[in-house]
């Protein structure tokens, strides 16, 4: 059912352009475009979660399916399933008329039938609903004083307008600030916040079958519609038959991709091409400037800290996700040296980073205090660079890359994996061999480090700390880098390089259901959750190249700047109340 239907608003040829959009799309990837499995969908039984995805979740590409479709014909086929009526094609003939275009065949000569031939002969006559129904009386509680509406042998009446139609599916508590929201980037778990009340508030019956008695306004209006459209069906059956000739030709350009015997997971896990968006704008009233403060205030979405140029080498900020006017402070300022990739404690007392002298590519790991005092260097060796640091989820230790030299390094010294345990100070070695591995995150269960490597390709690995395993998560042909885990250690958010270009996509914690996590990215990287997992923060950079922090809020798809971007990198979101 397209959303309108759903609704219970006017329907056109345009819902049944979207019907046909469905029809396409299982046709071209062999599933459904919506099948109520999406972990934010909103419902207790499928047709629920069906429902509620047809109104505000965006379907997967379908080259996420089959990589050997087209890209235009992909197009074609989301617009047809737009959301809102007037954003799909205007007619059947328009839809074939595109797909024509995309695998460079004919267009259409279908000619419309004028407006004078259009509908139905007045001769015909529609037969009434009783003589194949037993009406039911239905009381209608917009005829009396009572705002109780009367059930029929214990089924719930049809709604016979928008709101009730709605409520039939999802009551109001759901149906708020969700109507006119589209979801881009939506294939992520239901928040943490969600409360169990406020999923719970699903009512697990779903409408009734009763057909109400309509009234003589109603059914006069469903026959004048029913004449106006009996020829939009006739034109769709025509055009439909077009364009199943059109697949033919179609699926002879894609060389056969349907029903190829290859590897599975590459049919699972091949990425859509990365497009960019149009610019969030920034925030029009500028930031304040910034200031060494020793105390930090708290907000009720938590801190991100983050490193930016701004002053003109790299110093460690905090800012609260809103970048509320003169929440941005300072909190190291050594000219002398470019300090970056901050990573703050489990406590929220400490943070920890890398840093360099100016003009060296050599890093080593520093901690301070939350308010940017007592900053401590842990490594101090200059001639080795060490970067990227990671707490466990204990406070105990730290995980970084390091080129170190190892036994099996020549000339040439790789990077591997080490962690400083912050009582003794010793350093012990992770990794020993020939590649480079690099990015660690700790798990949130203390288990497991997740990394990046390059073997013929960046992928991301798992490290299992208790049994002493590597596994292999993303497949060979996705560049992956920079893996974070979410607060409940289900999932891992990572980027994707292709080119200049980068796209965050995220994944099961056991390397399944890779997907990405917007449909129409920027050139974004290095993500970070939130404390409840709800959100990601992630740098983009602009077309002047200018990189800045922005937030993504997964359950309703809100992209929102923090602040004006004036170089801001590697952001990552701690709990207010832990610091």
């Amino acid at each position: 059912m397209a959303p309108e239907q759903i609704l219970n608003e006017t329907i056109s040829p345009a819902t049944d352009i979207y019907a046909l959009g469905v029809i396409l799309y299982q046709l071209l990837t062999g599933v459904v475009p919506f099948a109520g499995t999406t972990p934010v969908a909103i419902g207790n039984t499928p047709s629920q979660r069906i429902a509620y995805e047809h109104l505000h979740i965006q379907p997967p590409f379908p080259r996420n399916h089959i990589a050997t479709i087209p890209l235009a014909v992909e197009e074609v086929i989301l617009r047809c399933l737009a959301k809102h009526p007037l954003r799909r094609p205007a007619s059947v003939r328009d839809v074939y008329d595109e797909f024509a275009e995309a695998i460079g065949a004919e267009p259409s000569d279908l000619t419309p039938l004028p407006p004078s031939q259009q509908g139905t002969p007045p001769d015909i006559t529609l037969p009434e609903i009783s003589q194949f129904v037993k009406l039911v009386e239905v009381n209608d509680p917009h005829q009396s004083n009572s705002d109780k509406t009367q059930e029929t042998n214990g089924v719930r009446r049809i709604a016979l307008n928008e709101e009730e139609t709605a409520e039939a599916i999802f009551p109001p508590e759901v149906l708020e600030g969700h109507a006119s929201t589209v979801v881009s980037g939506r294939y992520a778990r239901v928040p943490q916040y969600l409360s169990p009340d406020e999923v719970s508030i699903m009512n697990p019956t779903p409408p009734g079958v009763v057909i109400p008695k309509v009234s003589s306004a109603q059914k006069q209006r469903s026959i004048t519609y029913t004449r106006q459209h009996h020829c939009n069906i006739i034109l769709m059956v025509i055009g439909f038959a077009l364009i199943l000739i059109s697949f033919l030709a179609l699926l002879a350009y894609m060389s056969g991709f349907i029903g190829d015997s290859g590897d599975d997971s590459a049919v699972v896990r091949n990425i859509p091409t990365i497009t960019p968006i149009e610019e969030v704008p920034p925030l029009e009233q500028p930031l304040p400037e910034t200031t060494l403060v020793n105390e930090i205030p708290l907000y009720n979405e938590g801190l991100i800290i983050y490193a930016s140029h701004r002053t003109g080498n790299l110093d460690i900020y905090v800012t609260d996700p809103n970048a509320t006017l003169g929440s941005r402070l300072q909190l190291t300022t050594n000219a002398a040296l470019n300090e970056t990739g901050p990573a703050v404690s489990p406590d929220g007392r400490q943070i920890a980073f890398y840093a360099a002298p100016i003009n060296s590519d050599d890093h080593d790991i520093y901690i301070m205090n939350i308010n940017g005092t007592n900053i401590q260097n842990l490594t101090n060796t200059p001639d080795e660079d060490e970067r990227y640091v990671s707490w466990s989820p204990d406070g105990t230790q730290l995980v970084f890359h390091s080129n170190r030299r190892t036994s099996v390094d020549s000339i040439e010294r790789d990077y591997e994996l080490y962690l400083y345990d912050l009582q003794s100070g010793n350093i012990q070695q992770l990794t020993d061999n020939t590649v480079n591995d690099f990015g660690p995150d700790w798990s949130p269960d203390g288990t497991k480090i997740a990394y990046y490597s390059y073997d013929n390709g960046w992928h991301i690995y798992v490290m299992d700390l208790i049994e002493g395993t590597i596994t292999q998560l993303t497949p060979d042909n996705l560049e992956a880098r920079f893996p974070t885990w979410s607060p409940d250690g289900t999932q891992i958010a990572f980027h994707v390089t292709n080119g200049d270009m980068a796209q965050i996509y995220f994944m099961n914690a056991d390397g399944s259901n890779i997907r990405p996590l917007m449909q129409n990215p920027g050139n974004d990287s290095f993500p970070d959750w939130s404390p409840d997992g709800s959100q990601i923060v992630f740098q983009r950079r602009n077309e002047d190249g200018v990189y800045g922090l922005y937030r993504y809020r997964i359950i309703d798809g809100l992209l929102l700047p923090i602040g004006n971007p004036l170089g801001d990198f590697f952001p990552d979101w701690t709990d207010a109340s832990s610091s």
